[in-house]
């Protein structure tokens, strides 16, 4: 922690002295970090609030990044959750650049994984991107993103398939999660 906090409080200063306008990020907070953070008999409790607290207190930053997989219903708790644990003097600036699901794997609410049913997992998908992305901005996140463009060729199983568009296929196929991401944007103008 101590290594990472050094190299921040360096990439801090180079980008102020570039320009002093360009807001500097914190790490981001993982989704499973959150969901310990919120889970207060979960035996990794104690470590998040001591890991997202040691950043919150002693890293030079504008804003920090918060990730939302798990359950939709979650997302305004980890927020507040982290809003509490940030010093007094700091404003609480956050963005999100991860944000998506369905998450069958950590929400046990899902009602389908895209193994079971891929197009009910793609209907699931795309009802979720507008309560997703609406509990990040309704709660204050400045950048409100969605976890990919693309579904992952490689990695957990969990993220192949959280993207708006299948490249699996030329050209790429838009997912109902494409046109509900599309309206979503739409109706924020």
């Amino acid at each position: 922690m101590d290594q990472y906090l050094a190299q921040q409080e360096a990439l801090y200063e180079a980008v102020k002295s570039v320009n002093p306008d360009i807001p500097v990020v914190l790490a981001s907070f993982a989704s499973m970090t959150l969901d310990e953070l919120i889970n207060q008999k979960g035996p990794g409790h104690e470590f998040a609030v001591k890991y997202i607290t040691q950043l919150l207190t002693q890293g030079k930053y504008e804003a920090i990044d918060l990730h939302f997989y798990g359950c939709v219903k979650d997302i305004p708790t980890k927020i507040e959750a982290v809003k509490n644990l940030l010093p007094t003097d700091q404003p609480f600036t956050w963005i999100s650049t991860e944000n998506g699901g369905p998450d069958f794997l950590r929400c046990k609410n899902t009602p389908v994984s895209w193994k079971d049913d891929q197009t009910e997992y793609e209907q699931e998908q795309a009802r979720q991107v507008p309560l997703r992305l609406s509990a990040c901005a309704d709660n204050g996140g400045r950048i409100c993103l969605w976890f990919a463009l693309f579904d992952l060729k490689k990695g957990s199983e969990v993220f192949t398939h959280l993207g708006l568009l299948d490249q699996g296929v030329t050209p790429p196929r838009e997912k109902p999660a494409y046109e509900a991401y599309k309206v979503f944007i739409a109706q924020q103008k």
